[in-house]
């Protein structure tokens, strides 16, 4: 009787009248509360009027059946991926192909599930079967291509967008995907083509003109990445981290035109925690750790993703050496490794072991040898997913792992999101907090985080003795190798200088030079030139500022060696703010260089004067723009005074705890030690 009424509650439900189907089958369900059928029919009539709720209640119900069919299964399992339910989704689509459901539907949406929760390699099987039932949808090639440019199988990837593109020669997104996955590749002009024929076929792209003005940043052609950032902002004004990225880009050729009312921008959308700007762009135009940690966090939460199936049991040893991994994109002839790599060859190898990770380029150069001769394994993973580096951390037992990328170029944090050690350490190349609880400890030093900024890091703070910066005491002994001459100054006159990047150069510390250079009239100031625009600019500033261009001149980039060499040839740095010099102020201090910094609260404007302070020359520091200008004009000014410190520099290089490679490296060793037996407890 009753399974009759069921089928006339079926006719009822394909002729689409739900009202009466529903009616028979309510009554029923409160007669016979465990009839599977019943319950599966009402899931499917309440999802088709909208009561999704309901629907997702009686599917759950019939689910539970031992009678339920793969199809109820498979709706549920849609119903959790809607949701973004993937774990649940990913149970009840194998679910509903152990019940026989073997059906393309649901293997693409298992497929859909597991790259959405993080499992790129079952979701690239799932998507092949997909391919094996269906080689004609331009979808379907374009989402298998998707994940194999997320698992860096980028010669896939592209086989696959041309096929999607073969398909369907409009498509406009896989033109535009396929764009990113030749960027990875650093096939900048292929990548801009791939924008521009997107941009064609959809002229509103505000994805694909972004991604161009990335291409061009990296190509240096600064003023045609923001003319794209602009025409992105024009197209959605709400793209994330856009007006940051906008920002950055006028700062790296000195374009100040509206600076005060972006700055106000940045701070106001920050303080309603808006995906505004990257946290790597604010180093440079905010002096703010409580405003660094909010754009941090909401980086954070916005990239990373947390792998919460890794636990780690407490099984670590007392007895055994402790291994340290290092994981960086610059191990090579870059900043991050002529100040960390005698630290690597210095390691006490009978308590430690030293183990790399490098996913950057493939650089065979010198530093290169050097670093990777300096561990005792040296993996190769730039072809590797986040998770396979995390999954081969741990299979090396991993117990300490040392970020030295942060949110800086080329950073791939969501290696240490899906658990690479038990211990995870944000150090060296982002100065600042990495806004997330995955990290567990930054390194730093207690000039640089004073007592009233600990609330600002999200990570414990491993406080070291003295300066947090590691440095090369084998690096290049300068020579006078160079004449002024060589690089177009004067004989007879002061030589400020500052080699810091465009970037840090904000007005106002522009303006404080243009001020010193007002007051010390026989001087001139010697700059990094980054790019010719902004050369360009800043002699245009001056000139608006009353001082002659031409004492503006601007130094090319050199080999390390040379680099220090012409340092010589200057006689003050004067540092930038809110973003000091960090690498650049120790290269200077190593050559002998005094200079004059300008510290305030944040992480990156404190850098310098912790250096200083630590070599032993801390009236070199200053609190305040007024301080500043005026400390330097009178250094300039008084020769005596000026030699007194210089001389003081040139002794204390030698026997400060600034270049004592040996002493730095005990006092890290210990801070492990200190955190390896903390997590024996």
């Amino acid at each position: 009787m009753n399974e009759n009424k069921i089928d006339i509650a079926w006719n009822f439900f394909t002729k689409g009248e739900f009202f009466n189907a529903e009616n028979i089958l309510v009554s029923l369900d409160k007669v016979s509360y465990k009839n599977t059928r019943v319950k599966e029919l009402l899931a499917y009539i309440y999802a088709n009027t909208d009561r999704v709720e309901l629907s997702f209640q009686f599917l759950k119900d019939a689910c539970a059946m031992k009678d339920s069919s793969p199809e109820a299964h498979y709706y549920l399992g849609s119903y959790y991926l809607s949701h973004e339910q993937f774990s649940d989704a990913i149970i009840s689509l194998s679910k509903s192909l152990q019940k026989g459901g073997y059906f393309f539907e649901v293997i693409h949406d298992l497929a859909t599930a597991h790259a959405r929760s993080g499992n790129l390699k079952a979701a690239l099987e799932y998507y092949s079967q997909c391919l094996s039932f269906n080689n004609n949808s331009y979808l379907l090639f374009f989402n298998v291509a998707s994940v194999c440019g997320e698992l860096k199988f980028y010669p896939e990837a592209l086989s696959h967008y041309d096929r999607a593109i073969e398909l369907k020669s409009d498509y406009a997104e896989a033109w535009m995907n396929k764009g990113v996955v030749l960027y990875e590749l650093k096939q900048f002009n292929e990548a801009l083509s791939h924008y521009d024929r997107a941009i064609e076929l959809k002229s509103d792209y505000a994805e694909a003109w972004m991604n161009k003005g990335v291409v061009l940043y990296e190509l240096k052609q600064y003023s045609n990445a923001i003319k794209c950032y602009e025409k992105t902002l024009e197209i959605n004004p709400n793209s994330d981290y856009l007006l940051g990225d906008l920002f950055h880009t006028k700062m790296m050729i000195c374009d100040w035109l509206n600076y005060d009312f972006q700055i106000n921008q940045l701070v106001n959308k920050l303080n309603k925690h808006k995906k505004i700007a990257r946290p790597f762009s604010l180093l440079g135009l905010i002096d703010s750790p409580p405003l660094q940690q909010i754009s941090s966090e909401i980086y954070a939460n916005d990239l990373l993703k947390i792998n919460k199936s890794v636990v780690f049991k407490k099984n670590l040893s007392s007895s055994k050496k402790i291994k340290i991994g290092y994981f960086s994109s610059d191990f090579y002839n870059h900043a991050t490794s002529y100040l960390m790599v005698e630290l690597f060859e210095k390691h006490n190898r009978e308590k430690f072991e030293i183990i790399g990770f490098s996913f950057g380029p493939n650089i065979n150069d010198q530093m290169n040898k050097r670093v990777s001769s300096a561990m005792d394994k040296f993996h190769i993973v730039n072809n590797l997913s986040d998770m396979e580096i995390a999954k081969l951390s741990r299979d090396n037992d991993i117990d300490i792992a040392i970020d030295l990328k942060g949110f800086t170029k080329n950073a791939r944090p969501n290696i240490f999101s899906n658990k690479c050690a038990p211990i995870q350490i944000n150090y060296l190349g982002f100065p600042g907090t990495l806004g997330s609880k995955i990290y567990d400890f930054i390194i730093s030093d207690s000039f640089i985080i004073p007592p009233h900024n600990l609330k600002f890091y999200s990570e414990k703070v491993i406080f070291l003795p003295h300066c947090y910066q590691v440095n090369d005491s084998k690096k290049f002994m300068p020579s006078m190798k160079f004449s002024k001459v060589d690089f177009g100054l004067p004989d007879n006159k002061f030589i400020f200088c500052s080699f810091n990047n465009n970037f840090k150069i904000t007005p106002e510390i522009f303006n404080a030079w243009m001020h010193i250079l007002k007051a010390v009239n026989n001087s001139v100031l010697w700059l990094f030139e980054e790019n010719h625009t902004a050369a360009k600019n800043l002699r245009q500033e001056a000139t608006r500022r009353g001082i002659d261009m031409n004492r503006l001149i601007f130094a090319q980039r050199l080999p390390l060696d040379d680099h220090l060499s012409r340092y010589q040839l200057a006689d003050l740095c004067i540092d930038t703010f809110p973003c000091n010099g960090h690498t650049t102020t120790s290269d200077a201090l190593w050559t002998g260089i005094p200079v004059v910094t300008l510290a305030g609260e944040s992480f990156s404007s404190r850098v310098a004067a912790s250096l200083l302070n630590t070599i032993g020359v801390p009236e070199l520091i200053t609190y305040s723009i007024d301080e500043y200008m005026k400390l330097a004009i009178e250094l300039a000014s008084n020769p005596e005074k000026f030699f007194a410190i210089k001389n003081r520099i040139a002794i204390n290089r030698l026997t400060s705890p600034l270049f004592d490679i040996n002493l730095f490296t005990k006092n890290i060793e210990l801070a492990y030690q200190k955190i390896y037996a903390d997590g024996l407890v």
